[in-house]
């Protein structure tokens, strides 16, 4: 069954803010129909590109420590980045063409970066930079000859470039999970078909806007800004039946049994979630969803219970933001496949490992080893 790019209307409505093109409704004058059309808007994309961070007013970095009692988590994390794009195609049961990438940026280094590039796996990560920022005191040369000489004993002769940030090309890796689900170590849940969690989707994505309260807020470089305000209980109640169709035979699986969603609504901790406000930011330009987030300083004003005592809602008052921000961009599949990239069979090191601990290679890959 095919599931074209109208089906994606519905997931991108729910998994970003969890019409037509154009410049839509006036935002200022109707929020909440400009909120529908943008939301309805997405469903012309092939992809997404969504960048998460943290955003801080830089004057409130010195009380972000404050509230943090840590220094370098108030830096660090503010100056991080995740960036995702997944390109599906108009066809969701059609997988040759997927494109899905994810870049983890820290201060400027690539912490790390994958590429699934129509079935290739690339990944890399700059060890040798992260180390020299977050752990100056270790002699990382010493420490990667050392563990280099000891990764060559599993056939891994590449250690040294993939500390320094070389792109590694993984094959191999469906074989070692039918490998490890043949000898029970990894129970393979079922999962829905890419045409039923579209559906889910779907009807999670009408709940949601049709219980959401939308007010104007302003404009800045994002575009212009709409608050739409729910109930924890909402929110919850929204979502449950996706989250149980998603993941309902897993927990069975595993043994957790139906009800799980049951029991943490009959949680006492749940009654003081039900009733708190959640508010929800997003930003519209050019009839297009530009920018979502969860702002936590909003969160805390709509809802001063949550504050324990006057000193932290002090705080919360002279924050400007703590938004967790989503920018968010249309995404054609255009991705480079990385040149030279160092070819690592997993299967063939799963057997080497496993022949090194016990002579249970025979077989895999590369056959028996004398490591």
């Amino acid at each position: 069954m095919r599931v074209t790019r109208r089906a994606l209307a519905a997931v991108a409505a729910a998994t970003l803010l969890a019409g037509a093109c154009g410049r839509g409704p006036d935002v200022q004058a109707d929020p909440e129909a400009a909120l529908r059309s943008a939301l309805d808007a997405t469903g012309t994309w092939d992809g997404a590109t969504v960048t998460l961070r943290l955003d801080v007013a830089e004057d409130d970095l010195p009380l972000l420590a404050d509230v943090m009692e840590d220094e370098d988590a108030a830096h660090y994390l503010p100056a991080t980045t995740i960036t995702l794009s997944s390109f599906a195609g108009e066809d969701l049961a059609d997988t040759s063409d997927d494109v899905m990438t994810m870049a983890v940026v820290v201060d400027g280094i690539d912490a790390f970066d994958v590429r699934a590039i129509r079935g290739e796996l690339y990944v890399r990560s700059d060890v040798r930079a992260l180390l020299t920022e977050f752990a100056p005191e270790v002699d990382v040369d010493a420490e990667v000859a050392e563990l280099a000489v000891r990764a060559e004993a599993f056939g891994v002769d590449f250690l040294e470039e993939a500390v320094d940030g070389a792109w590694l090309h993984l094959t191999g890796a469906q074989q070692v999970a039918s490998m490890l689900q043949g000898m029970g170590a990894v129970p393979m849940p079922q999962q829905l078909e890419p045409t039923e969690l579209a559906s889910e989707f779907a009807a999670a994505s009408q709940r949601l806007v049709d219980q959401l309260t939308v007010t104007y807020v302003g404009s800045d470089d994002a575009g212009e800004h709409v608050q739409a305000t729910t109930t924890g209980a909402a929110l919850f109640d929204t979502f449950a039946p996706l989250v149980e169709a998603s993941f309902g035979q897993m927990w069975e699986q595993f043994g957790a049994g139906a009800g799980v969603l049951d029991d943490l609504r009959s949680d006492p901790g749940f009654q003081g979630f039900s009733s708190t406000t959640i508010p929800l930011e997003a930003w519209i330009a050019d009839g297009q969803l530009t920018q979502v987030g969860f702002d936590l300083v909003q969160l805390v004003r709509l809802n001063p219970r949550l504050v324990e005592n006057e000193e932290d809602a002090a705080m919360a008052q002279e924050l400007d933001r703590l938004l967790f921000a989503a920018a968010l961009a249309p995404f054609g599949g255009e991705v480079e496949t990385p040149a030279d990239a160092i070819e690592v069979d997993l299967f063939e090191l799963a057997g080497r490992a496993m022949g090194a601990f016990g002579g249970m290679g025979a077989g895999f890959g590369g056959g028996p080893t004398d490591a």
